[in-house]
């Protein structure tokens, strides 16, 4: 009998161990963001990774970006807010996304802070901390003057 006992414990414990954990939902901002300035408005694409579970076929979640930038943290000494959606696949996979602020007037280049940003799959709400991202120009390969570049 203990044989038995012993061996229906080893065998549910190399099935437990076997057994992949069910995907968890969660949402990450990144620390650095970019920003385009057209000639009415600078927008800014911040960069989130997320995955989500659906549970049903072609269910995708929400990704909301709240964004505050004091006037000490705009390179332009302008005090701006953003916000901005986007939609992310829920499959389990985990997805990285620009999260565009677009149309914001005074968006600047410096640090902000990303004081919400949540992932709605459903009825289920996922809120991630606040915290500090930096706002840059995107790089392109040797573009810039060092390289010869039209800097």
């Amino acid at each position: 009998m203990k044989t038995l006992i012993a061996i229906l414990s080893f065998f549910s414990l190399a099935f437990a161990a076997a057994t992949p954990a069910a995907a968890q939902n969660f949402v990450h901002v990144h620390k650095g963001a970019i920003s385009v300035f057209g000639a009415s408005c600078n927008s800014v694409a911040v960069k989130v990774t997320a995955r989500c579970v659906g549970g049903m076929t072609d269910l995708n979640g929400v990704v909301h970006v709240h964004l505050n930038q004091s006037a000490g943290q705009s390179n332009a000494d302008v005090a701006a807010v953003g916000d901005g959606n986007s939609s992310v696949e829920c499959d389990g996979t985990v997805r990285t996304i620009a999260v565009s602020l677009g149309g914001q007037p005074f968006i600047n280049l410096g640090r902000a802070t990303v004081s919400n940003i949540t992932l709605t799959v459903g009825t289920t709400v996922l809120t991630e901390t606040a915290h500090d991202i930096v706002i840059g120009f995107p790089v392109i390969e040797h573009m810039e003057q060092e390289d010869g570049g039209n800097d």
